[in-house]
């Protein structure tokens, strides 16, 4: 599917959107250095995994590096960031939420200033497609302001949404998203040089074009997707929230969107 689409299932909820090409080559342009200045530049993440009794040792898909290509000029790697997160096993309200080891890192707080503009663009774009999800996302940051931080780069922190990973020159395999909620949307951007892509939603039955400058929402809970290798260089932003941050502030869920408050 080479055209901007919406995706509803038969009672109307909408489970994705794609807007192929939608970013002008001048934002890609500017969206893409400030990727690398990010922590400086992302790096090859290991692969990681846990050996059970009598068991192999079992691979996470998202660190192996089976799934990561060289590129031309930009390396392949991944990135995390969040102004308030929670470790593995450390999710529940007897935990406060704590910058990420990369907000912490010589460059972080430049990456945030420099990512504003672009950054308001993509909390715009989830504003008009689902505006409680945004509304929920801003009620969290006034919630996580309201902590008392020893370390807080909130005031910095330039999107809507609480968490942003950035993906580089990776193949990423059919799976499902679970840090938030099944009515949430994920905001996708792929960037980069290479010639074609598509973003395969596939129990859907669907795949999108994902050339560069392309923007996806999509309740990634639900839908199962995956973008194949593709030739380098290619980058992602998957901006989402934490259903576990939202949880312990106490910020209320949020109902699916339905294509009738949009009035196609």
């Amino acid at each position: 599917m080479q055209r901007p689409g919406i995706f509803v299932d038969s009672t109307g909820k909408v489970l994705a959107w794609s807007l192929p090409g939608i970013l002008s080559g001048a934002r890609q342009v500017r969206a893409t250095p400030y990727s690398y200045r990010a922590g400086t530049v992302a790096k090859r993440s290991r692969a990681s995994g846990s050996k059970g009794k009598g068991s192999k040792p079992m691979v996470q898909w998202r660190t192996a590096p089976t799934f990561y290509q060289p590129g031309r000029k930009w390396p392949a790697g991944s990135w995390l960031a969040t102004p308030g997160g929670y470790a593995v096993g450390h999710k529940t309200a007897d935990y406060s939420p704590k910058p990420s080891a990369s907000m912490r890192r010589v460059g972080s707080i430049a990456w945030c200033r420099d990512m504003r503009e672009t950054s308001a663009l993509f909390s715009a774009i989830l504003r008009v497609a689902h505006p409680e999800l945004y509304s929920a996302g801003r009620s969290s940051l006034l919630e996580l302001s309201a902590l008392e931080r020893a370390e807080d780069p909130l005031p910095f922190w330039p999107s809507i949404f609480n968490t942003v990973q950035l993906l580089s020159n990776r193949e990423s395999p059919f799976h499902r998203d679970t840090a938030g909620q099944p009515s949430w949307y994920d905001l996708l951007v792929t960037l980069g040089n290479y010639r074609r892509a598509e973003l395969v939603l596939r129990n859907l039955g669907v795949q999108v074009a994902y050339k560069p400058g392309t923007i996806a929402l999509l309740s990634s809970l639900v839908i199962h997707h995956g973008v194949r290798a593709v030739e380098p260089d290619r980058l992602c932003y998957s901006w989402f929230m934490s259903e576990a941050l939202h949880k312990n502030l106490g910020v209320p869920t949020v109902p699916w969107m339905s294509l009738d408050v949009h009035q196609f």
